[in-house]
């Protein structure tokens, strides 16, 4: 259109002036390769193929990696990202600390090549980079220090409670290798004990040994009263946990153990959008191979994500194999809970003990108390959703 002079001039003319753009800070990624003696890094601005910065760091001073990242960041905001591994989340906190942004990646989920073969703390490092600016990474979720102290202790107790069985096994050994085996009733009652405590050997490096194999287990046996009477408190006192442990003993099979585990390991419940969700994070959901027109072949569960609380999933999931009861324990446990925990409790009973005897009877015991705990987590995920959400229905 071709205006006149006047019309430009117009007072009538609304004339509009474009403001000047402001400048989009450009993003720099970092990879981070975190070994226990050295950290490798691989910086590049996003989109951008040429590589900004290639350096290997000495976890001993880890000053030099703040002077570079601050140094990066006259190039734009610093992102950076590293594997989840033994390494833990300090270098995580310490990132935060130092003010730049982070991400810890989940190792399983990381995009691999099969035609790559070629692996080193270099390449690690410009992958992990490379991903990271293209949105292909999986970030965990990071716990507190303080839950992550907790769940230590959770841990914890566990190690101890394999470290005691592993003693059972080696002093059982040497009994049967000296001819002696108990026969009068179960391994590890009252009376095994006494048995145990009767015995001598004339030879004294045979009784030396033992007196250190039994004293190790009774030694090991008193850490892990300690130890479970130190979760107790923590459940029953500690703000962050009391309730959620209360609402979650209400369903049959779950102790405070098992409460535990679930809480530590989980972490914020909201992050999960649905319980089907939770029940991929667990590993309980069953993989799936399909292509063209081979058909949705179900395979065996995917065991990803925890396997602490896949654990304790299916051991809680046997109660499932008992008929539904309101005993006098569970109703103990169910006094200080709302009412619609009550009722989801009884109606998991019912559901989970009927889904077990038909999966019993068609595929067996052990893939039904796996299927069965796969739902019975659906149930649990509810509950602590619900009650995040102040115990109104999702």
């Amino acid at each position: 259109m071709i205006t006149t002079k006047e019309e430009e001039t117009s007072p009538s003319m609304k004339i509009t002036t474009q403001k000047p753009r402001t400048a989009i800070t450009p993003t720099v990624f970092v990879g981070l390769d975190v070994h226990k003696k050295s950290i490798v890094l691989a910086a590049r601005v996003e989109h951008d193929p040429k590589w900004l910065l290639e350096r290997t760091f000495c976890t001993s001073n880890l000053n030099k990696l703040r002077k570079a990242l601050k140094k990066l960041s006259k190039h734009g905001e610093v992102k950076c990202c590293y594997e989840a591994s033994g390494a833990g989340y300090y270098l995580y906190r310490l990132l935060r600390e130092w003010g730049f942004y982070c991400e810890v990646i989940a190792p399983s989920l990381i995009p691999t090549k099969s035609g790559d073969r070629r692996k080193c703390d270099r390449l690690d490092a410009r992958k992990l980079c490379a991903y990271f600016d293209s949105g292909l990474l999986t970030p965990v979720s990071v716990p507190d220090a303080e839950r992550e102290a907790v769940r230590g202790l959770v841990r914890c107790r566990r190690q101890m409670k394999e470290d005691i069985v592993r003693a059972k096994h080696q002093l059982n050994h040497f009994l049967h290798t000296k001819g002696l085996i108990y026969r009068d009733g179960q391994n590890w009652s009252k009376m095994h004990r006494a048995w145990l405590a009767r015995q001598k050997y004339p030879c004294s490096a045979d009784q030396e040994t033992f007196d250190f194999y039994f004293s190790t287990l009774e030694y090991r046996e008193r850490r892990l009263e300690e130890i479970d009477k130190r979760i107790q408190e923590i459940a029953e006192n500690h703000p962050a946990y009391r309730e959620s442990v209360r609402l979650l003993r209400a369903y049959r099979g779950v102790g405070v153990y098992t409460a535990m585990v679930l809480l530590t390991e989980l972490g914020d419940i909201r992050r999960f959008g649905s319980p089907s969700q939770l029940m991929s994070y667990v590993g309980l959901t069953p993989s799936v191979h399909q292509s063209g027109d081979s058909g949705n072949k179900a395979g065996s569960i995917t065991k990803a994500g925890s396997a602490r609380c896949r654990h304790v999933l299916v051991q809680a999931a046997w109660n499932c194999a008992r008929r539904p009861t309101r005993s006098a324990l569970l109703r103990k446990r169910q006094e200080d809970v709302p009412s619609w925990v009550v009722e989801h409790s009884w109606h998991a009973q019912k559901r989970l003990y009927k889904r077990f005897k038909h999966l019993e009877a068609t595929v067996g015991r052990a893939k039904a108390v796996v299927a069965v705990a796969r739902e019975f987590t659906g149930f649990l995920g509810y509950a602590l959703m619900r009650q995040a959400n102040g115990g109104e229905e999702l």
